[in-house]
């Protein structure tokens, strides 16, 4: 057996225990996902599309929906910081958001694009950068295992990527945002170290 088909057989077995362990069912019904196969892709009962190698945090975002923020965001600007592979960017802008959405780790972040992608209708919303939050300048910042648990606080014997770090006062200046609604802040370790030096 290929390492082609090994890795499509052990995503299929990850969507099936997925779907299982969630009480997902798959079909054409008002909540029931959809799934393609063929092309690899997993969609969830709102019509967000996502590769199928990415379904590991959807139920938290989806079905448990932690960073429900209300039914009708249109109009607003919401900043996401550990965007991870998509998700949350995604969901925001279903809601009618207007996302600004960071990942530094580069896995997550091209596996990010790729699902943005997927989405034409969703993707006009987000801005997407592969920019780690914190203070201006540059870190070294390990490249993750896909687990979406990346931080700079893991590093272990981890390779190291040297990724642009932006403070929250400089994204509000380059993206000349004046009244954000929302900061969704998923840092792994640096939400309060970072949070106190905001100054609007």
């Amino acid at each position: 057996m290929s390492l082609h088909l090994i890795e499509i057989t052990k995503n299929i077995l990850n969507v099936v225990l997925f779907a299982l362990n969630n009480g997902i069912e798959f079909g054409n019904g008002k909540y029931q996902w959809k799934f393609d196969e063929k092309e690899g892709i997993i969609e969830t009962h709102q019509g967000i599309k996502f590769k199928m190698d990415t379904v590991d945090l959807l139920d938290e975002t989806f079905l448990y929906q932690i960073h429900f923020s209300g039914f009708n965001l249109k109009g607003k600007v919401v900043i996401t910081a550990g965007a991870y592979i998509g998700d949350t960017p995604l969901f925001y802008s279903y809601y009618g958001a207007k996302v600004f959405a960071f990942e530094p780790d580069p896995n997550s972040f091209e596996k990010a694009k790729e699902n943005i992608d997927l989405n034409p209708d969703l993707k006009n919303n987000i801005i997407l950068k592969n920019y780690a939050i914190g203070n201006d300048g540059e870190i070294d910042f390990p490249i993750g295992d896909d687990s979406g648990g990346s931080s700079i606080y893991n590093v272990g014997g981890k390779d190291k990527i040297k990724v642009k770090s932006v403070s929250i006062k400089t994204i509000l200046n380059e993206f000349n945002i004046s009244d954000p609604y929302l900061l969704d802040f998923d840092i792994k370790g640096s939400e309060f170290r970072y949070w106190r030096s905001i100054n609007f």
